[in-house]
């Protein structure tokens, strides 16, 4: 009996002493792209870690939020927004790895203008597509 008393007040002991306080990650919001006043895509710093959150558009009646990410290594933040830049203006899509995944970036004609929209597939195959922007929607995006 005693043992099962001393062990009903050792065990919750034992699950708070997991739980540990943390600090915040400081996350700074560098850009958002919006159609029509609607937030489509949006881009954090996390540290050295680039996030871009979208909108999966292959949802219509859901709003489903998927993510892909990147270290700003030997300036990829600004390669990144390079490449984008390039779609617009050539018209060819690029492929680029991410951790955890891939980025298609593919251009698309509306109305006679280019604009560019990413294809994120991650390792277990799941595949998101973001809204078609234009030049100044991805300048907004990457804070430029």
């Amino acid at each position: 009996m005693i043992k099962l008393i001393l062990f009903l007040f050792i065990a919750p002991l034992s699950v708070i002493a997991q739980i540990k306080v943390s600090d915040p990650i400081s996350t700074e919001k560098i850009g958002e792209a919006k159609v029509s006043g609607f937030k489509f895509m949006e881009c954090y710093k996390r540290d050295s870690v680039y996030v871009f959150r979208y909108k999966d558009m292959r949802y219509t009646q859901i709003d489903e939020w998927k993510s892909f990410a990147f270290i700003d290594m030997d300036d990829a933040f600004n390669g990144f927004y390079n490449i984008v830049v390039s779609v617009l203006d050539t018209g060819e899509g690029v492929d680029i790895e991410v951790p955890n995944g891939k980025v298609s970036v593919s251009p698309k004609k509306v109305f006679g203008k280019t604009r560019v929209e990413f294809l994120h597939t991650n390792d277990a195959g799941v595949t998101g597509i973001t809204n078609n922007f234009n030049r100044k929607q991805i300048d907004t995006l990457f804070g430029k």
